[in-house]
């Protein structure tokens, strides 16, 4: 399969207490913090996972189906991904599904020295 490459348009941001059993993925259970849903034009979408220090955490895959990319990380970089979607434009999903740690949300090329406004 070829690596994805799209823009992200819009994302949502929930924060939760104690969803600890409400998500099973690969038979085990994962203690949610936060979630994070990006969607593109293109119909893709990303569900980044916030997961407690001490839950499970699964290898990022693509559901070629339902179009959806599925990264999982710790809760404390949670927030590295939400100031990258609320300060920084444009921002681009790449998920290679041979390479599943390799997926991330990035910019789009910036001359050095830009200052944000």
């Amino acid at each position: 399969m070829v690596t994805l490459d799209f823009e992200v348009e819009t994302y949502k941001y929930s924060v939760y207490t104690q969803a600890d059993q409400g998500l099973v993925w690969d038979n085990h259970h994962l203690k949610v913090r936060g979630l994070i849903i990006c969607e593109s034009k293109s119909g893709f979408r990303v569900v980044i996972y916030g997961l407690a220090e001490n839950s499970y955490l699964p290898q990022n895959r693509y559901q070629d189906d339902t179009k959806r990319v599925f990264m999982f990380t710790r809760e404390r970089q949670l927030e590295w991904f939400r100031d990258l979607l609320r300060y920084e434009k444009p921002v681009y999903c790449r998920a290679d599904p041979s390479h599943p740690a390799w997926f991330t949300l990035t910019t789009g090329a910036e001359p050095v020295g830009e200052e944000e406004t």
